[in-house]
């Protein structure tokens, strides 16, 4: 957050302020719980516009998450659904997705305690 803000510090609490007002939205919403109701369309069709998934684990066993970038369609996603959708359905990727990996790992694995995640990111694409 400090250096989101180059260590402006009343920037960084206007910024944690935001932060907080945003998931509290979020929060009242239980984090969006269905993927679909939160983008407005079947999350395979969004995915198919902006590849970006979880899929398996990492050698340290945390969760590893794809993203292309580089592959991105734009105007697709600008006719599937809304900023405002896409936000709800980051809260659900992150709240209801990551989560249910971390607690999948805990379950089959009790010495889990890797709480994190791997992300890979194709930039191939990009200029």
């Amino acid at each position: 957050w400090l250096r989101a803000r180059k260590f402006d510090v009343s920037r960084v609490l206007q910024m944690i302020e935001e932060a907080v007002r945003v998931r509290a939205s979020a929060f009242a919403d239980d984090f969006y719980p269905d993927a679909k109701e939160a983008l407005g369309v079947e999350p395979s069709v969004y995915i198919n516009q902006y590849p970006q998934l979880y899929t398996g684990h990492a050698k340290i066993g945390c969760p590893l998450f794809i993203s292309k970038p580089g592959v991105l369609n734009a105007e697709g996603l600008a006719c599937i659904t809304t900023s405002e959708n896409l936000m709800r359905y980051h809260w659900h990727s992150q709240v209801h997705g990551f989560g249910a990996k971390l607690k999948e790992r805990k379950e089959s694995d009790p010495n889990f305690k890797r709480f994190e995640c791997i992300c890979i990111v194709d930039l191939e694409g990009l200029s």
